[in-house]
């Protein structure tokens, strides 16, 4: 009779599937939540260059002409989130990725059963997901990827964490 393989402990224990050139490293939950934290780094800023470069207000004016005249043909208009609020909201903008770059200092600086060290990542996992839902009705949506992958950061902390609890 063969016996069952034993269930792993945690996800740790799972080849992810990834390995180097020699075939023998699985991805471990470090690498996973680094790649997620880096990812939303990366996000925030494309995010923040959307906002800052691209045209997302649009309009049309067109001059009044006497009655009779030939009507004038209408002006289109475009104009960036800087240009329309004013360089104010510079601050405004720059914060998710001042926030996501903390989350990933967290991740970087981060070892096993150090548990204040993943508390950057903590917090700017609910700072993101804070700043979305406060400018949901404005830039905060853009920044909801980003806030999603540090959510997705700190829950594989969270199972790196048990998997050094478990494992020592």
């Amino acid at each position: 009779m063969q016996s069952r393989p034993s269930a792993p402990k945690s996800l740790g224990q799972y080849n992810w599937g990834m390995s180097d050139a020699a075939g023998t490293r699985g991805l471990n939950l470090r690498d996973l939540a680094l790649t997620a934290a880096s990812i939303s780094h990366l996000l925030a800023w494309v995010a923040f260059v959307l906002l800052v470069f691209a045209p997302f207000y649009q309009g049309a004016s067109v001059t009044a002409t006497a009655p009779g005249a030939i009507p004038s043909q209408p002006v289109q208009t475009t104009a960036t989130f800087i240009e329309v609020n004013g360089w104010g909201v510079l601050p405004i903008v720059l914060t998710p990725v001042a926030i996501s770059g903390v989350g990933l200092l967290g991740v970087i600086l981060a070892g096993p059963g150090l548990v204040w060290r993943r508390a950057p990542l903590g917090v700017s996992t609910l700072l993101l997901l804070g700043f979305c839902i406060a400018g949901s009705q404005s830039i905060g949506m853009l920044y909801l990827p980003a806030a999603l992958a540090m959510a997705l950061a700190g829950a594989v902390s969270l199972g790196q964490r048990r998997e050094a609890a478990v494992d020592s």
